[in-house]
């Protein structure tokens, strides 16, 4: 039996990283260990098979969402931190960001609002000024980024250290440029399940988890689907996102 922390999953399979960096390939026990990325896990070793994930801990938090099916499916567990993706193009209503804020409290978390695509700002309405007098104070972090120019990707990259964060934010902004940013500058070394997830990941995987500069970690699910608003739930510990 070992301790371990999910990192991707497909289909059925799901990828784990043990304490000591090594990934393993696991099934869940029954259907009711539905284990998602950020979650800690209880793992048995099987020699000729997958291993088995036997226990999923107990979660800090949990954030949902409401699928086309209007089913409710849990996309990440344990976050530390909400980074909030706006941009210059497409517009956006600052309602929205107000609805990921409290999303991002109601589960005890950090929140960052990160404003993309810097080089068009001059060219758009948005008055920088003023959305950063309005949020300075509400976030940990207002960081302006370009994906296209790699403008405030290390500003960005530092204040996911040693942490579990997630992105979330309406589509067109950018969220996967700004992955590949963080990736491909730290010179990532992906292993070869994650790998291999990571070639299919644009059919069944549900969420992959990237190692980041300075320990942290990053959920990516911006390209399975779009978060956009979030909804509250009854108890702090678990937020929905519709």
């Amino acid at each position: 039996m070992y301790l371990a922390h999910v990192i991707a999953r497909q289909g059925k399979t799901f990828i784990v990283e043990d304490e000591h960096g090594e990934q393993h390939a696991c099934h869940a026990r029954s259907k009711s260990v539905d284990a998602v990325c950020g979650d800690n896990v209880e793992c048995e070793t099987k020699d000729q098979s997958k291993d088995v994930i036997e226990k999923i801990c107990a979660r800090r938090n949990q954030i949902t969402r409401i699928d086309n099916f209007k089913r409710e499916k849990t996309i990440a567990a344990n976050i530390d931190h909400m980074i909030i993706v706006v941009a210059a193009a497409p517009t956006f209503s600052t309602s929205l960001i107000d609805k990921y804020l409290a999303c991002a409290q109601l589960n005890h978390c950090k929140a960052t609002l990160v404003v993309n695509k810097a080089e068009m700002l001059n060219d758009n309405s948005i008055n920088i000024i003023e959305l950063e007098k309005t949020y300075h104070a509400l976030f940990q972090n207002f960081i302006i980024t370009s994906a296209k120019l790699g403008y405030g990707i290390q500003t960005l990259r530092l204040a996911l250290a040693d942490e579990t964060s997630i992105l979330v934010g309406q589509s067109g902004v950018e969220k996967s440029s700004l992955i590949n940013h963080l990736l491909n500058n730290n010179n990532i070394k992906v292993g070869k399940l994650s790998e291999n997830i990571q070639q299919g990941k644009h059919t069944t995987t549900n969420a992959f988890t990237h190692n980041i500069h300075h320990n942290g970690r990053l959920i990516d699910s911006s390209w399975r689907t779009h978060l956009y608003a979030c909804i509250p739930r009854h108890t702090t510990s678990h937020a929905r996102l519709q």
